[in-house]
């Protein structure tokens, strides 16, 4: 026999004293992975440009 739910409650308490104070990534370590997304995504367009020159 199924059960059907009609109402659902969530209460949520923020905080925003409580932050964070781990930097998380470096830098360096950001720069590099923004690199490695832009060359990623050039490479992309140029396979894209390449089938439609293709044609």
């Amino acid at each position: 026999m199924p059960i059907e739910i009609r109402e659902l409650v969530i209460k949520v308490a923020v905080d925003e004293n409580n932050r964070k104070t781990d930097k998380g990534i470096d830098q360096r370590e950001l720069a590099r992975l923004k690199d490695k997304i832009v060359k990623e995504c050039v490479n992309s367009v140029m396979q894209k440009m390449s089938k439609l020159s293709d044609r």
